[in-house]
């Protein structure tokens, strides 16, 4: 049976192409919600990575009484801090273009909840002091 031959409106024809046209539908809001889905991740993502530069600056005495530093090497310290921040995006933007954003984005997020967990337990605890 060649393609002229077939009559497109046949019922059947006509609720194949209706089920084909849910599918599409379903499947693009399907991927609507997963791309939003990763905004909010990505969002979420950006905040930690904001709160954890400027908490450096509001610890900033405590840092500096804990270390006994001038405000000049305490200074040092948090330029040297956004100094390596800095030069670490360059480095990461060219990797990121090189290999797939979701391993990307799995392989800084791993590390640094490791880097967050190696920190936290090594900080003191105030309810162990006395």
């Amino acid at each position: 049976m060649t393609r002229s031959e077939i009559n497109n409106d046949t019922p059947a024809a006509i609720g194949a192409a209706a089920i084909v046209a849910e599918d599409v539908r379903m499947a693009d809001q399907q991927s609507r919600r997963q791309s939003w889905m990763i905004v909010a991740l990505l969002f979420m993502f950006m905040m930690i990575n904001f709160a954890d530069k400027i908490i450096i600056g509001l610890a900033g005495v405590p840092i500096m009484t804990d270390l006994k530093l001038t405000p000049k090497e305490f200074g040092l310290v948090g330029s040297s801090f956004f100094f390596l921040f800095s030069i670490s995006a360059v480095v990461t933007g060219f990797i990121v273009n090189r290999i797939k954003s979701k391993t990307a984005l799995l392989v800084m997020g791993i590390i640094w909840a490791l880097g967050r967990h190696g920190i936290a337990d090594r900080l003191p605890h105030r309810s162990r002091r006395r």
